[in-house]
Parts: structure tokens; sequence; C-alpha cells
């Protein structure tokens, strides 16, 4: 999941890279980092709709792996340039990420045999783990036994690849199914869905029910006005999707899948392309670095992906995976995104430099290490839990390296208000 959700930020970086040679690129994958582990876990802590207990044995392995990636990056920052070596390391440690992660639970239950500290901090995982299997175990069980007993009353099996559908009380489109009876056959409410509600259905119902927020109420002619502007801007895209992945082909080609999956990678690199050369645009206009427009601009854009499949997986009370997600994808970022595209750059033109390593990079670079370990801190001190104290504490935390960004690089061709080293006029103003 951090792999696909990282495609915007790949893309981005190679085209920033090797066709575009702009800074935007870096600047990406720094402020990806910081929005990753500060507002998407910040938004994923307020609109769980429940307070989320995340495992202490990945967070820390994803934690491990992306505190040294952060530590590489600096490192090789400092000489001003990347060597191809350099780069060959970067994408190593994503191997030896991979590789951890195909032996994670042999590494688990090793740390976990070995008692004292390894086994409280691998407890809580081992534990979870066989959960799972004794429910994955109950599943097959239950399904083994429905497949049997529908075989001994003489109903067909279902066609292999598709699903058995047999309309029910729950269901409502059923015939002679109503509300009532599927009311009275619902199985009790569980705890996560009987609590209060969350903060978007909140926001959204007090919207549609203001009399100040006509727009957002169906039927009336702004909500239609609405619509039809968004139809008219959309409808170039979603034209071009539908005629270069048509549904019309799903079932007539076997591997149609192979097809979408293809053209939705080339859409990719399209509009990530095009944003970027817009960004650049931009920031010439109004005289804006490129590290500066990654960093704010391009980095939030690129990181939706990330944003809503964490919210996601977290309404379904998956907080490990959220968070996963969300360190996941950094580590990607920093090991991939930037060592592939340096590696390419080393291979066509030689060691690869750029004005952001020749500038203050290493600063916004010493933020996000700083706020790791902060976020680290900050799970300890909750005991692992993912409250809206918190989220609401690293939305902040993140407006203020926004803040930051501005305040020390020049904008508008306008001195820094605050001066670093490698930043031009540094030396007078101390």
């Amino acid at each position: 999941m951090a792999v696909g959700s990282s495609a915007p930020e790949f893309f981005t970086v190679i085209i920033a890279t090797m066709v575009t040679e702009s800074d935007e690129g870096i600047g990406d994958i720094v402020g990806a980092a910081v929005f990753n582990s500060m507002t998407i876990v910040g938004l994923t802590c307020i609109f769980a709709g429940q307070t989320l207990v995340i495992t202490k044995f990945p967070v820390l392995r994803d934690f491990s792996f992306y505190i040294l990636s952060i530590i590489l990056l600096f490192l090789f920052a400092l000489d001003e340039k990347i060597l191809w070596y350099e780069s060959l390391l970067l994408l190593l440690g994503y191997a030896s990420y991979v590789f951890w992660m195909t032996q994670n639970r042999k590494i688990a239950r090793a740390m976990h045999s070995r008692g004292g500290f390894l086994k409280t901090l691998t407890d809580d995982y081992i534990a979870d783990v066989e959960r799972r299997a004794k429910e994955a175990e109950e599943k097959a069980a239950k399904k083994a036994a429905k497949e049997e007993g529908d075989a001994e009353a003489g109903q067909p099996k279902p066609k292999e690849g598709g699903v058995g559908f047999t309309p029910t009380a729950y269901d409502a489109n059923a015939e002679g199914a109503d509300k009532s009876s599927a009311a009275s056959a619902a199985p009790a409410a569980s705890p996560a869905s009987s609590a209060k509600p969350s903060f978007i259905r909140t926001l959204s119902f007090t919207l549609r029910n203001s009399k100040s927020f006509v727009a957002f109420r169906k039927n009336t002619s702004a909500y239609k006005c609405i619509a039809k502007v968004q139809k008219a801007f959309s409808w170039p895209l979603t034209t071009a999707f539908k005629l270069s992945m048509p549904e019309s082909m799903r079932d007539k080609c076997k591997y149609w899948f192979m097809w979408n999956f293809g053209v939705s990678v080339a859409w990719i690199c399209i509009l990530i392309t095009c944003v970027l050369i817009f960004t650049t645009r931009v920031g010439c206009i109004l005289n804006i670095p490129g590290i500066v427009m990654g960093t704010i601009v391009l980095s939030s854009g690129t990181s939706v992906p990330d944003s809503l499949s964490s919210i996601i997986v977290a309404r379904k009370g998956e907080g490990d995976m959220a968070i996963a997600n969300v360190l996941g994808s950094n580590i990607f970022n920093i090991f991939v995104c930037l060592g592939f595209s340096w590696m390419l750059w080393n291979i066509a033109e030689g060691p690869y430099e750029a004005n952001a390593l020749k500038g203050n990079l290493w600063f916004p670079i010493m933020i996000v290490l700083v706020y790791s370990c902060f976020l680290l801190i900050a799970f300890i001190v909750s005991r692992w839990r993912l409250t809206k104290k918190l989220g609401f504490s690293l939305i902040f935390l993140h407006m203020t390296f926004i803040a930051l960004t501005l305040l020390t690089n020049s904008i508008g061709g306008k001195k820094p208000v605050l001066l670093l080293p490698n930043t031009p006029g540094w030396s007078d103003g101390r």
C-alpha cells in the first residue's frame, strides 16, 4: 500500500531530476516526509472515529529504517553532491527493509523467545498474529462447512472466481425485504459503530442543514450549479480515462487488468509532469525557489493518496496499517525515489549536483529528523494510542515547519527573514 500510494512522489522525483532538472523533486520528498509524519498521522488520529491502539514492534521497526534513511540522506548531502555509490547505498537500504519484511514474523518470534525486554517489545505483535491466524482458520472452517452443507442439500456451488449471493433480510434490494425487517434482523452494533459520530459526518451534516451554506444542500440551484461546473472541468479527464480504459473490454479480455494498470501508471506520469511544469512556472513567476515549491506545494498534492488510504484503514480500526503506510511511504520516498533517480543521473551524467544541495537543505532534513524523534516519543508517552489531542499537535507542528521554510528561504527575491549557513548574506548577518 505504501509503495502504491508513493507513485506520485516517484514520478515527481524522476521527472524533476532527469527532465526539468529542478529542485522540486528533492523538496517534494523532504516536504512529504513532514506532511506524512505530521499531518497524515494527525488526520488519522482525528478522523479515525475511535481511539486506536497501535502495536509497538512494527512501529519501532519502521521508525528504525525511517530514521536510518534520514541520517543517510543528511550525510550524503553534506558534500553538496551525490555519487553513484551513495545512491546505491540508498537502494540497498530499501532492499534490506524488504528483506526484513519477508522475515518479519520469524524475526519477531526469535526476539520473543529471547525473553526480557525483547519479549515485552513483541508480546502484543505475537498475540495479534496468533489472533489473526485463529480467525483465518475459523473463517476457513466455516466456509468449508457451508460448502459441504450446500453440497449435501444439492445446491450448486458458485462458479470459480465468482461470488455466491443469496438475498436475505439484510439485503435491502431483496424481494420482500423492507426497512423494518432489515432493522430487526441486523446484529447488535459494535462499540466502534455505536460511538459518537465522527468529525467529518458532524461537519457534513452541519453544512447541509445550515442556512449559511445553501450550496451544500442537494436539489438546490446553487448545488446544481456547482455540480455542473465540476462536471465541465472534469469532463476532459473523465472522457480520456474512459477512452483509454473502456469498461466494455473488462469481460472480453482475461488480462484486461494489466492494460488498466499500465494505462493508470501512464496517466499518473502524464498528470505529474503537468503538475510539475505548472508548479515550476508559478514558482518562476513569483520568484519562489523550487525547493520551497516542492516542500510546501508539491508535497501536499502528491501525498493525497497516502492521506486517503491511511484515514480509510484507520476508520476500519486498522491503526497499525495506517501508521505503517505513512512510515513505509517515507522509507520508499527516500530510499527508492531519491536513490533511483540519483542513480540514473550518475549513470547518464556523473555525480548529481543541484542548487538544493548547495543551499540550506540540511535544515529541513534536520527538522524531519527531529520531528520523527518527536513522533516516536509522542507515541510512547501516549501509550501507543492515537488520540485527537496528539493529532492536533502534529498538525500544528507541520504548520510550524511551513512557517520555518518560508522564513529561511528567499521569497519574491527578498532576503530571508532567518539566515542560515550556506544562505547568501549569512556571514554578513551574524
